[in-house]
């Protein structure tokens, strides 16, 4: 649905990545040790359907972590019979895509380590906590064991990114913590790669995928 954004740009809560400012924004994350898109951006790839943010996110993921022996795409897991008859099959993702749990089943299959919180019992400050952890630099992170990434699940209307109304997966890449605002690689072909308000992140978390009657969040997964 190309051309879905149409709101006016000086209502819009976001900031894109690739505008100056959001350049800017990531400098400054990196600057100050809270940013993983350097590692993340060499695996990242955007979704071939409809319906599979989940496995391109997951994808991502697993390549950066180097948990998987080579890098992988969206279109290498649904490919994966053991995947698709040991954890979900790669049928059911088309049409209905695929829920946090299961995707967190998904990571696990290949050899991951994940923690997943629903925002239904996790808040603001878990959020904004887990997304410093995770994104920042190995030098200033001597609370985390080893390398961890973030996958987030929300409703894409609480964004307002894009007319789409659908859940949505995506990874977290940094964190400004002048702004409060987090940096999400987006796998969709219709959505740009963006910055936005924590607090908005916490509200499209807390909405519930009646799929599976859960509210989404979002998993923490390391090798």
């Amino acid at each position: 649905m190309p051309g879905c954004n149409n709101q006016d740009k000086k209502q819009q809560p976001w900031v894109l990545l690739e505008s100056e400012r959001g350049q800017q924004m990531l400098a400054e994350a990196e600057e100050s040790g809270t940013s993983q898109f350097n590692e993340l951006w060499p695996h990242f790839h955007k979704q071939i359907g409809y319906c599979y943010c989940g496995y391109a996110a997951a994808a991502c993921v697993l390549s950066a972590l180097q948990i998987t022996d080579r890098t992988v795409r969206d279109c290498d897991l649904l490919g994966d019979r053991s995947l698709s008859e040991c954890v979900y099959a790669s049928g059911s993702v088309e049409g209905k895509g695929i829920p946090l749990t299961t995707l967190s089943r998904v990571v696990d299959h290949y050899g991951a380590n994940t923690t997943t919180y629903h925002m239904q019992e996790a808040n603001l400050d878990t959020l904004r906590n887990q997304v410093i952890l995770t994104c920042c630099s190995d030098s200033g992170c001597q609370s985390r064991q080893q390398p961890q990434a973030m996958l987030l699940n929300y409703w894409v209307p609480k964004l307002h990114m894009c007319c789409i109304e659908s859940g949505h997966h995506s990874v977290a890449a940094a964190y400004h913590q002048g702004l409060d605002m987090i940096l999400v690689l987006d796998p969709s072909q219709f959505m740009k790669h963006a910055w936005y308000q924590a607090s908005d992140m916490c509200a499209a978390m807390n909405t519930v995928d009646r799929s599976v009657d859960t509210y989404r969040g979002f998993i923490i997964c390391s090798k």
